[in-house]
């Protein structure tokens, strides 16, 4: 009853006074992040006038519910307080529903988000953390993993498999390096990089656990595919061909 006294957007600017991660700025510069990434993500991906006007003022609020006493005392709640709230407090469905949606896939047998605007945020955010954390040289070590970067990286390539978000690896970081940009924060190419293998990496481990052949993983990813979507089709494609009889004279 007490958190619903304020409204999402008036706890915006208190995000100020959060910190995301030592030298990328409060829980605010995060939220303007994502609202840039969003906004680029948006025309990128042929979202329509009202779809990127709700991605984008989802984006705003979805940080807000952390500061609620209800998601302080239940952290899992985070996003499910906030899409209540916002409903609550006269926000459409579709920016309700990406507040909440944002967090998911939280694991590899979560659903994605069923909203175009939940899955552009959802990107947006995976992106911020993961190039925001490369930046800093924090990459998983080992099995040593504090920002759960690996699950991240596996959500961001879950989501860039679907048809709406079929964009190339590349330009998505350069999308969130441009956010970083804006902010003052420098994102070095081999920082970048160091990124782009990390993320084929995990697609390497995708694949596995989907019960491809390490042999026809490897090779379709050193032909090269910066599209997620490109790599499941090139790797279903190579696994047709080597059921067919004239398979072995050819790889001879």
């Amino acid at each position: 009853q007490k958190d619903r006294n304020t409204t999402l957007e008036d706890r915006v600017p208190e995000l100020a006074n959060v910190v995301f991660l030592q030298e990328l700025g409060s829980d605010l510069d995060r939220t303007e992040r994502l609202e840039s990434a969003c906004e680029e993500l948006a025309e990128k991906v042929g979202m329509d006038e009202a779809e990127d006007r709700d991605c984008r003022r989802a984006a705003r609020l979805c940080k807000a519910d952390l500061l609620t006493e209800l998601v302080d005392e239940f952290p899992t709640l985070q996003g499910v307080v906030g899409r209540e709230l916002a409903l609550e407090h006269g926000e459409n469905e579709a920016v309700a529903e990406a507040i909440a949606g944002h967090y998911h896939p939280n694991a590899a047998d979560d659903p994605l988000p069923d909203r175009i605007e939940s899955r552009v945020l959802a990107l947006a955010d995976r992106l911020d953390m993961l190039v925001g954390c490369f930046a800093l040289g924090l990459e998983p070590t080992g099995s040593k993993d504090p920002y759960a970067l690996r699950r991240q990286a596996q959500a961001a390539l879950r989501l860039l498999e679907t048809d709406e978000l079929d964009l190339t690896r590349s330009g998505v970081l350069e999308v969130a390096r441009g956010c970083y940009a804006e902010q003052d924060v420098e994102v070095e190419d081999d920082r970048l990089d160091a990124l782009q293998e990390f993320l084929t990496d995990r697609l390497y481990h995708m694949a596995l656990d989907r019960g491809h052949s390490h042999d026809y993983i490897r090779a379709v990813l050193t032909a090269g595919s910066d599209t997620v979507a490109d790599f499941w089709a090139r790797l279903q494609a190579l696994e047709q061909c080597a059921e067919q009889s004239w398979w072995p004279s050819l790889v001879e």
